[in-house]
């Protein structure tokens, strides 16, 4: 018993390196079969899924995913907004937090504003829109007016 527990350890520090290899090097292949949200971008369309979020490029066919290995938060989306002033999509949670993905560099950015306000007890976004340079979400709560 204790040569096969001895082997077991030896095996497990001899992979551990290729372990360690690996976990930098996560790729995900989620599931986008159902959109939960959609919007347009000047050159393709954004939906959300359970699996993250992805881009369909109209002229060319590109198709590109964004996933909580990319650092989203997750979770059932609510609401998906483009800025095309700023470049940047807007995703917002059924639990409140609000992420926004700066298209060109991947960066994602959370904002904790919504899922602060925990003097209500339920604080999902339901919907994002852009109106004259401004964020209006609206969640469960009421409507939030946010500067983006």
């Amino acid at each position: 018993m204790r040569s096969l527990l001895a082997s077991l350890v030896v095996a497990f520090a001899l992979s551990a390196p290729a372990l360690a290899q690996s976990a930098a090097g996560w790729r995900a292949y989620p599931a986008f079969n159902e959109a939960t949200a959609v919007t347009a971008a000047p050159d393709g369309l954004w939906a959300a899924s359970s699996g993250g979020v992805f881009f369909y490029g109209i002229p060319d066919g590109e198709l590109r995913a964004v996933t909580t290995v990319d650092g989203l938060r997750g979770g059932p989306v609510g609401a998906l907004a483009y800025d095309a002033d700023r470049g940047r999509l807007w995703i917002g949670y059924e639990s409140g937090i609000l992420d926004r993905l700066d298209v060109e560099t991947g960066d994602v950015t959370a904002v904790y504003a919504i899922v602060r306000a925990d003097q209500y007890a339920a604080r999902g976004i339901r919907r994002l829109r852009f109106q004259a340079g401004a964020l209006y979400a609206a969640t469960d709560f009421g409507i939030v007016v946010l500067d983006p």
